[in-house]
């Protein structure tokens, strides 16, 4: 009797287990997945970045600058816009988050150069706690998660009197998969 009801339990968690399926994961995708722009003065490409982590967090930015006089990006004016909304600025490596209330300096790219960084929304920031002092004097936060929607980069560009501002927009969404 004991073996028959031990059988019974067995053949019950076999059932549960089979009913159960196979856990669904969460894959990630940007529409396009690389955006590049140019005219006679910069090229611009920037593709979403996931580091390493299966969701996105920030955008990769790339500016060639085509003529023989320095350009500039305008920090302050170069925006994350979710959902058609401002959402505020960038920040990027070398950059403290809690300096940028303070305004973030023009980033001067000479004529013919070539500029390429990672770039986090700071809406999206995360920061960490310090439980020692080894890391001081490095910037202590972390990217968050971008979420699915139209998430742009509205990039500002100066060069002397003239100024270019550049929506680049990616439409981000995930599928489940078995």
């Amino acid at each position: 009797m004991g073996l028959l009801f031990k059988g019974h339990w067995l053949i019950i968690l076999l059932l549960i287990w089979g009913c159960a399926g196979t856990p669904q994961k969460k894959v990630y995708f940007s529409r396009p997945e690389v955006l590049k722009s140019s005219n006679d003065t910069f090229d611009v490409n920037i593709k979403p970045i996931k580091l390493k982590t299966p969701y996105y967090v920030g955008f990769q930015l790339t500016v060639l600058n085509k003529t023989s006089s320095a350009l500039s990006i305008d920090w302050d004016k170069t925006r994350y816009i979710f959902n058609g909304q401002d959402q505020g600025k960038f920040i990027y490596k070398g950059i403290d988050p809690e300096s940028v209330s303070k305004g973030i300096p023009k980033e001067a790219i000479p004529g013919g150069a070539l500029l390429s960084k990672p770039i986090y929304p700071m809406k999206k920031l995360g920061v960490m706690q310090k439980k020692d002092n080894s890391n001081s004097g490095q910037n202590n936060f972390f990217p968050g998660i971008l979420p699915n929607g139209s998430n742009a980069a509205l990039l500002a560009i100066v060069q002397g009197e003239r100024q270019w501002r550049q929506a680049l927009k990616f439409e981000f969404d995930t599928k489940e998969t078995p």
